[in-house]
């Protein structure tokens, strides 16, 4: 009995390191099958090979979403924590804080290859950025004029850039 179920144990072992991964649909395949039982797609190893180093720079954009999220989030909190001393109204920092929880929840959909997180990321990375032109239409009136159109071009431009490279072609392919 024991004999019996090393043998299954070996054999059930030695399937799962001959499985690779279906290039549209990322379903379990044999090894040596050239078609998906799931999808139908026709398995090319050259393509394969292409679509993992696109799903590569999916990857390294939602891992720095991530870590650029969680940045915006501990900048809105200690945005709330002293622009609230003495000033009732402020509520810029709220908004940082809640748009970026939603572009950390769409990096990590975006992730397990959601076309629903890249419309929640372009979403709240636009109330971002509206948010920052904003606050530097608010300061441009003030003496910290220069210091303020720094500033936004600093937290602007990234912002900008990962909406449109997200939206490439090569990326949103990955997405369902």
């Amino acid at each position: 009995m024991t004999q019996l179920n090393l043998c299954t144990f070996k054999k059930i072992n030695l399937n799962i390191i001959n499985m690779k991964t279906c290039i549209a649909c990322n379903a379990e395949i044999e090894e040596g099958f050239n078609f998906c039982k799931v999808c139908g797609s026709k398995q090319d190893s050259t393509q394969n090979d292409l679509l993992k180093s696109n799903t590569t720079l999916l990857t390294i954009l939602c891992i720095l979403t991530i870590i650029g999220s969680l940045f915006g989030i501990a900048r809105g909190w200690i945005y709330e924590l002293v622009s609230t001393v003495g000033n009732d109204d402020y509520f810029r920092g709220w908004i940082y804080i809640f748009a970026n929880i939603g572009t950390l929840t769409a990096a990590i959909l975006m992730l397990k290859r959601k076309k629903t997180g890249l419309h929640l990321y372009t979403v709240c990375q636009s109330i971002y950025i509206l948010t920052v032109i904003y606050a530097t239409i608010i300061y441009e009136v003030s003496d910290f004029e220069g210091l303020a159109i720094v500033l936004s071009l600093f937290f602007l431009i990234p912002s900008i850039v990962f909406i449109i490279l997200y939206w490439q072609n090569s990326i949103t392919k990955h997405l369902k």
